[in-house]
């Protein structure tokens, strides 16, 4: 591992010792450790931010192409898939098909396919946001 990984690995673990007000040492291992649990909580909850700023887009996008065109409109996850990258979709039944099981591409696959992308992207920002987030200690437990 780098010196640079070592260093800031124990920079932030400082960091959490003191907003913790834990008077414990920890030893270099926990100090790495702590670290790389703050990087990655971050990063989920970066991607899970990134997310919700796109279903924000598509909920503006769909909301001004449904008033210009005076009816309801929704851009589809098969649609934004198929303008983003459509031999990956094509390529998508076949796998399915040959790989996990028959009946999970047309009840299953189809539907998701068909739902709004800003509905998809919403669900898939919080459920990060959510996995991301600091975890509460319990009530009435004191940690050293």
């Amino acid at each position: 591992m780098c010196l640079w990984a070592t260093t800031a690995g124990a920079a932030i673990a400082r960091l959490y010792k003191a907003a913790m007000g834990s008077n414990r040492s920890l030893d270099r291992h926990s100090y790495q450790t702590i670290g790389k649990r703050i990087m990655i909580r971050f990063l989920i909850r970066l991607l899970g931010l990134v997310f919700l700023a796109a279903t924000f887009v598509f909920v503006v996008h769909d909301g001004t192409k449904s008033i210009a065109a005076g009816a309801f409109y929704k851009t589809q996850v098969g649609d934004f898939w198929s303008n983003v990258h459509q031999n990956s979709l094509l390529l998508l039944q076949p796998a399915i098909e040959r790989h996990v099981a028959v009946w999970l591409w047309d009840p299953v696959m189809l539907t998701f396919l068909e739902q709004p992308v800003w509905l998809v992207f919403g669900i898939i920002g919080i459920v990060l946001l959510v996995l991301g987030r600091k975890k509460k200690p319990p009530i009435g437990y004191a940690r050293n």
